[in-house]
């Protein structure tokens, strides 16, 4: 009976472990995605889908250098 419960530990310890690194990668999936802005729309494209105008930062920057 020690036999198979060895067994059965070390499986579950593998699966755990495999599950942990696929944790790990899909933390740093999200994250990768957060940084380029991928997870939530942006303010440009809300806009146009609102059929609202919008104004770049640069175009922002240009129009307050402007003035």
């Amino acid at each position: 009976m020690e036999c198979c419960t060895a067994t059965i530990a070390d499986a579950i310890e593998k699966r755990v472990a495999q599950a942990s690194a696929r944790a790990d990668r899909l933390t740093q999936s999200i994250l990768a995605k957060a940084f380029r802005g991928d997870l939530v729309p942006t303010e440009a494209s809300l806009a146009r889908y609102a059929s609202s105008p919008y104004e770049s930062a640069e175009e922002l920057l240009a129009r307050i250098q402007a003035e």
